[in-house]
């Protein structure tokens, strides 16, 4: 096994092209959406154990600048990718709105559903969000000044601003006079504010990743693109936010 990581180090370091040892964790993935056993449990598990592989491979000097560039493109597609999910969801609630029927009692949201006050806790969340996005967007300046002890700090409070957003949220849903049962109204609305809710605990795995990272010294290089990556992640969940805002509480 020793003799198979060297040969393969070797190689990886004669040439961009990255060639990796067998990595488990995509058949976990597959694995624990096709069982449904423990799902996001093991998700969150799969997670942590590929970014440590990860961050294994960058400090044996694997991670070249080729397959840097890889990483970054497919995380883009990614994005892509989640941006056609709410695309599908967004589009399905105006759906509904424009084409009223006997189902919906004619009116949308349905006669009796008593919607929440869109200048209350949603409003507080915007801001939350937009706030939470200033410093973050400010520590990928620190970065390339060296201050890092400025740039803790800033992801510091991105983070204490995104544990803020999930627990107004769930405040939220305790206090909502509806559930996700109460119409099509209902459905539609805890199925993409929850989404979305996921997708903003996933920022915050990944953000306590890199403050992790931050702490434990690491160097620009190895800091640099998974901020970055981290910050686009993040403004793709504001900017859905801002979206589902204007739709679900203002319209």
């Amino acid at each position: 096994m020793y003799l198979e990581s060297s040969i393969l180090l070797s190689l990886s370091l004669s040439h961009p092209i990255f060639i990796p040892m067998f990595v488990r964790w995509p058949l976990v993935v597959i694995l624990q959406i096709f069982t449904l056993l423990f799902y996001y449990l093991g998700i969150f598990a799969m997670f942590c154990c590929w970014f440590n592989d990860l961050q294994i491979e960058s400090n044996e000097g694997r991670i070249t600048v080729r397959v840097e560039k890889t990483i970054s493109n497919g995380f883009k597609i990614f994005l892509i990718s989640e941006i056609m999910i709410f695309t599908s969801l967004i589009w399905g609630f105006i759906h509904l709105g424009l084409n009223i029927n006997i189902w919906s009692l004619m009116i949308f949201p349905s006669r009796g559903l008593v919607t929440i006050f869109p200048y209350g806790i949603p409003l507080g969340n915007s801001l939350t969000l937009i706030k939470s996005s200033l410093p973050l967007q400010a520590s990928l300046l620190w970065i390339k000044t060296g201050l890092k002890s400025i740039m803790i700090i800033s992801v510091a409070q991105t983070i204490a601003c995104t544990g803020f957003f999930i627990f107004i949220q769930l405040k939220e849903y305790t206090t909502a006079l509806f559930t996700i049962s109460d119409s099509m109204y209902g459905t539609n609305f805890y199925c993409a504010t929850g989404l979305h809710g996921l997708h903003v605990g996933f920022a915050l795995f990944c953000l306590g990743v890199v403050h992790y990272l931050m702490l434990a010294d690491k160097s620009y290089k190895e800091l640099h693109s998974t901020l970055k990556l981290c910050a686009y992640y993040w403004h793709l969940v504001d900017i859905v936010w801002i979206g589902l805002q204007n739709l679900f509480y203002l319209l």
